[in-house]
């Protein structure tokens, strides 16, 4: 964090937190003056940045100089096309078969159960891929009927969790609803929540667009970019109204490491095998410990969209401007370039990634959105 009455001209890969006042100079003289306003900023290499000495208030911006992919270690990767197909001539994108037979709307996020099979939440339904490229409605009833936007979680027990806007279906009270569907295939929904602040704020949920994420104990977490909190669900199929709390974040604006550190716009997030969990916040990672201790686990990587993989040994992976980025537990940081991938027939556009998962068998599942022209997407294995 840069102090009050501080300056510096940036060089590559730098990366500051500076509270509002704060006034960034770019080399051809235009300036710029932040207010109180959360930002991720990202000037041109020698702009000048400036702490007033009467600045106050905690860091509300992140300004970094950007790493370059090219500059980083680089590996080979082998990729396989599981499911989906990039025929536009498909009638419908609700079709289940095996690999390309099978059309995907490729808006849906993905998640793994405890056999190792993919779930895919999109166009309101569950859909199963195997690692074959088996897709299925495994449950009819599911089909086009739960009202999902976004997350998709899986627990040690093959319970399935969605997430999506209750008071779509009425129930104004709440305004997020939980589906799941149990390993017996028994399908509920959870909108009967027992609120509970404590020492901190709580400001209820409003975006339906969260991330899900389970911990080796069963809580739910579900991250809300319109509170800058991330809520924990405890057990919540254990009960007839599941405790529903903050477990990350003040709901403050700013970008502050430590003890119930600040979380801005949290996105898609995932857990290791020690329940930590890992958060997409723009070009940031914020890692959250189970004592609660939010620290920033890497800045400056690509903001290509909000997914974000995890597998049980902290290994990160995220989309980058030629591929997939890998941060290691250390933060060492390998790119894997997909057009120089072996045995790869399906190069895709690193930007069109949409959702990912990891295995604990070094392998990352990716879903991409193929675009308005094609239509669809398609899930990919990438072996690293």
């Amino acid at each position: 964090m840069m102090q009050p009455g501080s300056s510096v001209v940036l060089t590559a890969e730098m990366t500051l937190l500076v509270p509002p006042g704060t006034v960034i100079v770019l080399p051809g003289g235009r300036s710029l003056t932040l207010d109180a306003t959360p930002n991720i900023l990202t000037p041109l290499v020698g702009s000048t940045v400036t702490v007033p000495a009467n600045a106050t208030g905690i860091p509300t911006a992140m300004i970094y100089t950007n790493v370059s992919v090219d500059s980083l270690p680089t590996a080979i990767a082998k990729v396989s096309l599981i499911a989906g197909s990039a025929s536009r001539s498909k009638p419908s994108l609700d079709v289940d078969g095996v690999g390309t037979a099978a059309t995907l709307f490729g808006f849906g996020h993905l998640a793994l159960d405890p056999s190792g099979d993919l779930y895919l939440q999109e166009g309101g339904s569950f859909r199963k891929v195997t690692a074959s490229g088996i897709v299925t409605h495994p449950w009819e009833f599911t089909r086009g009927y739960i009202n999902m936007i976004e997350g998709i979680a899986v627990d040690s027990k093959g319970t399935i969790y969605g997430v999506g806007a209750a008071a779509q279906q009425g129930n104004q009270g709440n305004p997020v609803l939980i589906n799941y569907v149990s390993s017996a295939g028994i399908l509920s929904s959870i909108t009967n929540f027992l609120y509970v602040t404590g020492a901190r704020n709580m400001t209820l949920p409003s975006d339906p667009r969260g991330g899900l994420a389970v911990d080796s104990k069963g809580n739910l977490y579900y991250s809300d970019r319109s509170t800058n909190q991330i809520f924990m669900i405890a057990s919540p199929t254990q009960s007839s109204r599941p405790v529903f709390s903050v477990f990350s974040g003040t709901g403050a604006l700013g970008i502050v490491d430590g003890k119930f550190g600040s979380i801005n716009a949290p996105k898609d997030m995932a857990f290791d095998g020690n329940d930590n969990l890992y958060v997409k916040c723009g070009n940031a990672i914020r890692k959250i410990a189970p004592d609660l201790t939010v620290t920033t686990f890497a800045a400056q990587i690509p903001d290509m969209g909000d997914a974000i993989a995890v597998d049980r040994s902290g290994n990160v992976f995220v989309a980058s401007q030629v591929g997939i980025l890998r941060i290691d537990p250390t933060g060492k940081r390998t790119s894997y370039p997909m057009a120089s991938v072996t045995g790869n027939n399906h190069t895709f556009d690193p930007g069109s990634i949409y959702t990912m998962v990891a295995d604990n068998r070094g392998s990352v599942y990716v879903g991409v959105f193929l675009g308005v022209e094609v239509q669809g997407g398609q899930i990919y294995k990438v072996t690293y």
